[in-house]
């Protein structure tokens, strides 16, 4: 972490508790429930697939802007691993960025690879707490609504079963990580995201116990075998946004077969007409954002969504990007 980011969380508490106060006044003219519709930008995927192409850093970084405004959504939902290929690129798009705020809303994806806020070694949990608190900084001259986070590391990945034990133990150490985060945004504008192969019931205490919100991936839970329906009834007071995606069956040979995610809406198998009737059961309103890898083909899954939600939701998501905008300069 920087020096300047150091002294700069040094700061009186005062100070901490005039930053708090003015997050919280934010998040209930900003957050509350109102429906938008948004997407990701900057993710991994696509600065592999620049880089590939042989983009620079401004021409990743305007590119991604230039195609993602001609969607003409409501929020966009920045990620921050793509400084992982191109150093700077966050701070290079914050500064960009901010001459938008009139117009849309924004939410954050905090940085998750290679980082483990759960990790029982206490410099590696130190250090990913610090890589979120500075993405935090980074962003808030963007004023986001909320941000979405990770609450366990690749190493919960690479099993399928025995995680039990394992789980139990390091969910203290989540606490103390989510505690910290919490010093720069108000806990319900921290959305914890279901995760494979974790059973979400382990993060519900502490979702509960620190008054934080929910981001329910569509795509997570179909890749364990979960039902879609079940989880938004189960959790919907604490639902505020969505990551929607297709989940596509690939077949190698007659008895081999896979599951992929972040999918264009249409391509795969999942039953949206269901999953959005339950979000209208539900009164759904919060955010709705589009998680599709391949950035050249959301436009397609963008109409595809605004349809769904006309029917099933009951709202026109270009009227209610209005609304959001409205509120967010009331």
């Amino acid at each position: 972490m920087s020096s300047t980011l150091s002294v700069a969380r040094c700061e009186t508490t005062g100070d901490l508790d005039e930053r708090r106060e003015t997050a919280l006044l934010d998040s209930k003219h900003r957050t509350g429930q109102v429906p938008y519709l948004g997407t990701h930008i900057l993710t991994l995927p696509a600065a592999i697939r620049a880089s590939q192409e042989g983009l620079n850093r401004e021409g990743f970084l305007h590119h991604e802007i230039e195609q993602t405004l001609e969607l003409d959504v409501d929020q966009l939902e920045l990620h921050f691993d793509a400084d992982l290929l191109y150093p700077g690129m966050m701070k290079m798009a914050v500064k960009r960025l901010r001459e938008y705020r009139q117009e849309m809303a924004f939410s954050l994806h905090l940085p998750f690879r290679y980082l483990d806020i759960s990790c029982p070694m206490e410099r590696i949990r130190s250090a990913s707490v610090d890589t979120i608190l500075d993405a935090i900084d980074l962003a808030s001259e963007l004023q986001p609504i909320h941000a979405v986070i990770h609450l366990t590391g690749n190493v919960f990945s690479s099993y399928k079963s025995g995680l039990d034990p394992l789980i139990g133990e390091v969910m203290g150490y989540v606490e103390e990580s989510l505690m910290k985060v919490a010093t720069l945004m108000a806990p319900h504008q921290i959305l914890v995201e279901n995760l494979p192969p974790v059973d979400f019931r382990y993060f519900m205490p502490v979702v509960e116990r620190l008054g934080l919100s929910v981001c329910q991936d569509i795509g997570h839970i179909v890749l364990q075998g979960g039902d879609c329906g079940k989880f938004t009834r189960s959790h919907a007071a604490l639902i505020r946004e969505i990551h929607l995606h297709d989940i596509e069956r690939r077949y190698y040979s007659d008895s081999m077969q896979s599951l992929s995610d972040h999918q264009p809406i249409g391509r795969g198998t999942f039953d949206f007409a269901t999953f959005f009737a339950t979000l209208g059961e539900i009164g759904f309103q919060g955010s709705i954002i589009l998680e599709i890898d391949d950035q050249r083909l959301m436009p397609m899954s963008v109409q595809h969504v605004r349809n769904l939600i006309q029917r099933h939701l009951g709202w026109d998501s270009h009227f209610a990007g209005q609304f959001v905008r409205d509120m967010i300069h009331a």
